[in-house]
């Protein structure tokens, strides 16, 4: 039980933390496996010379062609991640954008309600969902359920109206929850760190195989099972900073401009100034505001 809990405890704390400590932490843990692979063979070498004699290169082919196929799957399936979650970020961007253009067209009274109501979902999204975006396991928390309820009550305000803007705008708020709904699939899903696990299985597998196949000279073993080590971690690691698209730490589409959540809602039509948000996302300054926040 003692154990189990141990191990539990460990990937929960691996799992939860930030991509880029993510992708540390399994890059220690192959760089140490790797010199404890090298370490232990040079013993058994020098007691036994002939320990390993017989075994042959083969073995390779299949592991790598699995551990290859596997790390494969993994890449292309980080990439895919990433494309869902932008395209959903920019769908729901342009929701919003339609929302408050069309408002106009309502009666003055339901027109500043709409607006009000959608800038305020729009700053719930900016200022408390995004930062946890990273981090949350399930969309059930307390930020996602107000989130939905504003969106909900955008839809009540122009349920009863009969100007022809009304339907236009009750259909994009169903098109804002199906976007947004994609997003938070994408947030939430677990499964991308149990194909990380099973790729630092086969890698572990593989960089043994290396190191037995080349014990003949210790400098050639430690040259390939170092390479064997690097090649793994590289793959593995840059599976886990890709794998959360709304890590904007540590993601590498982040640095090239994916995750600017911020800057989509310039799309957004001018801020009102009677009614401005808690953090204004049409000015330079949100991104700042929101880099400075911590992940909870």
């Amino acid at each position: 039980m003692l154990d189990k809990s141990i191990f539990g405890e460990t990937f929960y704390f691996i799992n939860n933390s930030p991509a880029d400590r993510q992708a540390m932490i399994y890059g220690g843990v192959l760089a140490i496996y790797g010199i404890a692979v090298i370490s232990v063979l040079y013993l058994i070498k020098r007691h036994a010379p002939r320990s390993f004699r017989g075994i042959s290169t083969s073995i390779l082919s299949p592991l790598g062609a699995i551990f290859g196929l596997t790390a494969t799957f993994l890449i292309a399936d980080v990439w895919n991640k990433n494309a869902d979650a932008q395209l959903a970020v920019n769908n729901e961007a342009l929701a919003i954008n339609q929302i408050l253009n069309i408002s106009s067209g309502l009666p003055k009274e339901i027109s500043q309600s709409v607006r009000d109501k959608t800038q305020k979902y729009w700053r719930t999204v900016i200022n408390e969902e995004l930062p946890i975006l990273a981090t949350i396991k399930t969309i059930d928390n307390e930020i996602s359920r107000r989130a939905r309820h504003e969106l909900y009550e955008v839809a009540s305000a122009v349920a009863s109206s009969t100007a022809p803007a009304s339907l236009h705008i009750f259909n994009l708020v169903d098109d804002t929850f199906k976007y947004r709904s994609q997003r938070m699939v994408v947030a939430v899903d677990v499964t991308e760190s149990k194909r990380i696990e099973l790729c630092i299985f086969l890698a572990a597998f593989l960089i043994l195989a290396v190191a037995i196949t080349h014990n003949e000279k210790t400098h050639i073993m430690i040259i390939m099972t170092f390479s064997a080590t690097l090649v793994t971690s590289m793959v593995i690691c840059f599976a886990a900073i890709n794998g959360k698209p709304f890590d904007y730490k540590a993601s590498l589409l982040t640095k090239a401009g994916f995750f600017k959540i911020v800057e989509e809602t310039e799309l957004l039509s001018k801020p009102n100034t009677t009614n401005p948000l808690e953090v204004d996302p049409f000015s330079g300054n949100a991104s700042e505001t929101i880099r400075n926040k911590k992940y909870k």
